[in-house]
């Protein structure tokens, strides 16, 4: 593991398209803001563990649950969210300015 002191405003870029940038410190937290593409998912690191052992859950799951809940014993809604943090200004309809 790469260990690197940082102020805040200073930054670590990896790659060409991952920037991380020191935002706050406190005495016992780092706010630390990520820019990257749209294409690559920043998730927090136990987010990211949670959804590993969902999916591993459900690849082990047996096929009767499957099928149950393919057969119409359970419906199961998928949602996707996009935050709108990473949305230019202009990009949301909401956020134009209207015409002077």
């Amino acid at each position: 593991m790469l260990m690197i002191s940082r102020r805040v405003g200073e930054r670590i870029v990896i790659g060409d398209d991952v920037e991380i940038v020191v935002t706050e410190i406190h005495k016992s937290s780092v706010k630390l803001g990520v820019r990257g593409p749209r294409g690559i998912m920043i998730l927090r690191g136990e987010v990211h563990d949670a959804v590993e052992a969902a999916n591993r859950a459900a690849a082990n799951a047996p096929v009767e649950a499957i099928a149950a809940i393919e057969g119409g014993g359970t419906k199961v809604k998928v949602v996707a969210v996009r935050s709108q943090a990473h949305e230019p200004a202009s990009a949301s309809p909401d956020r134009q300015k209207e015409p002077r």
